[in-house]
Order: structure tokens, then sequence, then C-alpha cells
């Protein structure tokens, strides 16, 4: 099973293999390196013998945590390694006093939609061709930790 712990600037290079492997819109190296140095922001690894695997991603303001990346290596997926992620970054937002998190998703990641509801998160609402390569609706989904 995968270790989780914070992610640091050294994980840097391979985020962003991860990264551009999974999405056809990667968070540039520059943009993910300042939301890791920020107090904001929240990074959490996932690691096999050391290599990273796997990460997840926050931003907290005020009293809401926004669920900003949560991606694992192809190599890695359909092991849990995801929903472990989700369990740490939850637990851990939970703990600097987030009531609530919120998220988007491709309408069409039903793999992502059904691990988001395994934890208890709703779709609120969609954002009309939030996604581009391919043009694609989100689906914004929250979960309240008070409920």
């Amino acid at each position: 099973m995968a270790q989780i712990d914070r992610m640091t600037v050294t994980d840097l290079d391979a985020a962003q293999a991860i990264e551009k492997s999974s999405f056809s819109n990667p968070w540039g190296r520059e943009s993910m390196e300042e939301a890791l140095l920020s107090s904001r922001y929240l990074f959490l690894a996932a690691r096999d013998e050391g290599r990273l695997i796997g990460y997840a991603a926050a931003s907290f303001a005020a009293d809401q945590m926004d669920v900003a990346d949560i991606v694992v290596d192809w190599k890695y997926r359909r092991m849990g390694i995801g929903k472990a992620l989700m369990k740490a970054l939850l637990q851990t937002g939970f703990s600097r006093g987030a009531l609530e998190a919120f998220l988007e998703v491709r309408e069409s990641n039903e793999a992502a939609i059904a691990l988001y509801k395994s934890f208890g998160f709703t779709g609120r609402y969609r954002r009309k061709a939030y996604y581009s390569d391919p043009t694609e609706d989100a689906v914004v989904m929250n979960l309240s930790f008070d409920e």
C-alpha cells in the first residue's frame, strides 16, 4: 500500500510528469510550485518505495476547502490510492477548520465522480464548457463536514 505524506519541492518533476500524462490542460510547473510553497495550499503525496505515484492538492479560504487536484500515475490506478489521498486530504481539511469542501470534475469522469460520491460529495450544479481539449462541462460537487 502507498505511503501518504507531505509533498515537497523535490517532488515537482515527478508530479509534473503525472500531471502531463493525466490531463489535457496540466497544471504548469511554476504555478504548481507557487501553490506548493503557499500556506493556503496543502499538497499530499502518495509514494511507493519513496517514489511519487500520486498526489492531492487543496486550497483553503476561511472555512472552505477547494480540492484542486487528485491524480494517480496510470500504472497505480484502481488500487485505492486515490481513495487514500482523498481520505487524508479531507481529514486534514477538517482538522484545519474547513466546514465544507468543493471540487470540479469533468462530467465524463465517471470513476472520479464515483470516488467523490463514496465520500459523501453531491453534485450541486454544472459549469458549462469549463474544460477544454475537449470542451466539456464541469460538475461542481461539495461536501459539508457538519452533515
